[in-house]
């Protein structure tokens, strides 16, 4: 009877396990083509309706006293070697304040935009109990509601530029922040990049993408690397020269990309800047 027992239970392991891993492979390739079948404007709101749902209860899901009040190692270096040490600093989809409380920490006047209330709510509420100066404001970082040639910095941190869906919306929106900066303005932009090797699952992802993009109203401005995994779209950069071009193409100069961190650092040549 024991032995009988063991079997099924075996039995079951290898079962689940197959199972699991059908589905697994299943949601990838799922999620793989969603960016082709969705037009950008579905994937930005299914981006928003996936932050809505984070911050729904931001007290509890960062409490006061927890790790992610810190600023990553890839900002720290941000800061200390890409930044004067004061001026005016954007920061685009702040979320409950992480950044924007560390920076104004650190002397800086800074403005925090974020769309969804209770994040922000929570936010105004740390920002005054550590005594961080941070101005925020309600509003989406696809629409900026700053005066031209205002800001010294502009940070758009936690991937949020890959969550940008397609080249030229992303283009579209470099070249509509360069108006905010001024004359020495930096754009700081965190993005994310493929960490595994193309796989036969890949391939097969973008041969049926490249497929449905021949329907009628399918989206045209899919890319190789897009997903949207749990409603939250982002595209994955293949090699730095894919970065590179695509900045280049708005004019802007690449003053740093560290490619292991997934952060560049920008500014545009009508407005250039010594460096230090």
């Amino acid at each position: 009877m024991v032995r009988i027992l063991i079997l099924c239970i075996r039995l079951f392991d290898s079962v689940s396990t197959r199972i699991i891993t059908f589905l697994f492979r299943l949601q990838q390739l799922l999620t793989g083509v969603l960016p082709a079948i969705a037009s950008p404007e579905e994937l930005t709101e299914f981006l928003q309706a996936h932050y809505g749902h984070t911050y729904r209860h931001a007290p509890s899901q960062y409490p006061e006293y927890s790790p992610i009040w810190a600023l990553e190692p890839w900002e720290k270096h941000v800061l200390a070697h890409h930044m004067h040490g004061s001026g005016t600093v954007l920061v685009l989809g702040t979320g409950v304040g992480r950044e924007s409380i560390a920076i104004a920490q650190q002397g800086y006047r800074v403005l925090g935009l974020e769309l969804h209330f209770d994040a922000l709510h929570w936010a105004v509420q740390r920002a005054a109990a550590r005594g961080a100066p941070v101005w925020f404001v309600q509003s989406s970082f696809l629409s900026i509601p700053v005066t031209s040639a205002s800001i010294d910095y502009i940070l758009l941190p936690s991937v949020m530029y890959s969550a940008i869906p397609g080249r030229s919306a992303r283009q579209t929106w470099l070249r509509n922040i360069r108006a905010f900066l001024k004359p020495q303005g930096r754009a700081i932009l965190n993005f994310m990049v493929v960490r595994e090797p193309e796989t036969a699952m890949h391939r097969l992802t973008l041969a049926l993408a490249k497929y449905i993009m021949k329907l009628p109203g399918a989206n045209k401005s899919y890319q190789s690397g897009d997903t949207c995994a749990q409603g939250h779209f982002l595209h994955l950069f293949w090699t730095e020269e894919e970065l590179r071009s695509e900045v280049a193409e708005t004019g802007a100069t690449v003053h740093a990309l560290d490619w292991p961190s997934g952060f560049i650092v920008l500014s545009w040549p009508d407005s250039p800047i010594g460096s230090h």
